[in-house]
């Protein structure tokens, strides 16, 4: 007997098939400066990120993360 498809089964398929994109986008982002990083043989001077000019930004961003689901 042949199985009847649901929406649900395409949903799911679908979902996977977004997940694995998502997962591949996200190694893609990560390994650009990684490979350039060790094709061009330097290190980012990691005592920038200790600086006003990338903690500010961060927790702005981090009280609007916070923020938006609550105000939806």
């Amino acid at each position: 007997m042949k199985k009847v498809r649901t929406p649900m089964d395409e949903t799911a398929k679908l979902h996977l098939i977004g997940r694995l994109w998502l997962g591949a986008g996200l190694l893609l982002i990560c390994l650009v400066p990684v490979i350039l990083c060790l094709y061009y043989q330097t290190e980012p001077d990691w005592g920038v990120f200790a600086t006003s000019a990338v903690i500010s930004p961060m927790i702005l961003m981090a009280l609007s993360g916070i923020a938006e689901p609550i105000i939806y």
